[in-house]
C-alpha cells in the first residue's frame, strides 16, 4: 500500500486512474471477504455500507472514502474470487485541497 503525501504523487495517480462520476451500474455487491487495506490503518470490507465511493475509474476501481477522513484508490479482481488491492491511500484533506487548486468543488462528495 503506497500512502500519498503531496499533490504531485497525487496528480500521478489522477492521471493514471482518473475519477469518474458514479452511475447505476456502480455497485460493491461483493461478499464480506473482499476487504482492503485503508490509510486509515483498518481493513475495511467492499460492502461495508459506512464506506462512501467518491468516484469510480477503469477498470473495476473505487475512490473509497472512510469515517476516518482518507481516501484510498481501491481495484476490485476475479470473476468467480474476487479479490480488493489497494492501489494508494491519502488523506481526504489533501484529496480536497488537490481539487480546489484546480478550481474544482467536491462539495459533499468527500
Amino acid at each position: 500500500m503506497k500512502e500519498i503525501t503531496d499533490k504531485y504523487e497525487l496528480n500521478a495517480i489522477i492521471v493514471k486512474d482518473k475519477p469518474g462520476p458514479i452511475n447505476k451500474l456502480t455497485s460493491t455487491n461483493y461478499p464480506d471477504k473482499v476487504k482492503f487495506e485503508c490509510g486509515c490503518g483498518e481493513t475495511h470490507r467492499v460492502n461495508d455500507s459506512s464506506l462512501k465511493i467518491f468516484a469510480i475509474a477503469l477498470v473495476v476501481k473505487f475512490y473509497f472514502v472512510c469515517k476516518n477522513d482518507y481516501v484510498t484508490l481501491v481495484k476490485v479482481s476475479g470473476f468467480f474470487s474476487q479479490k480488493a488491492t489497494t492501489i494508494a491511500t491519502f488523506k481526504k484533506k489533501l484529496f480536497k485541497e488537490y481539487f480546489e487548486s484546480l478550481g474544482l468543488d467536491v462539495g459533499d462528495r468527500l
